[in-house]
């Protein structure tokens, strides 16, 4: 008789599953590690919005802007940084740096440094003009947009809770 057979006639598992029943509760355990690890790094809680989430409110606020409001922010914005791509956004810098030989991994690390902050003024520009169109609008555009804002905002999460 194998080993296997002497188990199941002795009512255990036999020894192969058992390896293998610790070695998924090891890399379950390990995976469940990893993503507390990275919540608790990132500041994250249970039930928090994904980053990304928070992106998406970035675009509700612009979009929930009049058209013409829409047009104005984006004129005030290129007014203030011309030219079509923002300062650091250059892709052929990140494909050159990843097709380098010898790679340079600081190289790559100093283009996104870049383009973090070129998107975090990008950011700061554009908040900066909403709340100055904001304090411009009336009390009953302002109630208008905080309608639309909201009709966006729970479409996102309505979206959110039908895509689990």
């Amino acid at each position: 008789m194998s080993e296997d057979e002497n188990a199941a006639l002795r009512g255990g598992a036999p020894r192969w599953m058992k390896i293998t029943l610790v070695l998924s509760l090891a890399l379950n355990l390990l995976v469940a590690g990893v993503v507390g690890g990275a919540m608790m790094r990132h500041g994250m809680r249970p039930g928090d919005p994904h980053p990304s989430a928070r992106a998406h409110l970035g675009r509700a606020y612009v979009q929930a802007l009049e058209r013409g409001d829409r047009r104005a922010l984006w004129s005030a914005m290129q007014a203030e940084q011309p030219g079509a791509a923002a300062p650091g956004a250059d892709p052929d810098a990140v494909l050159r740096a990843l097709r380098a030989t010898p790679y340079d991994p600081a190289a790559l690390r100093d283009i996104m440094v870049r383009q973090r902050q070129a998107g975090q003024a990008r950011l700061r520009r554009g908040q900066r003009l909403l709340q100055e169109r904001l304090t411009e609008m009336s009390d009953a555009e302002r109630a208008a947009y905080a309608d639309r804002l909201e009709g966006l905002v729970e479409g996102q999460r309505s979206g959110a809770r039908h895509a689990r």
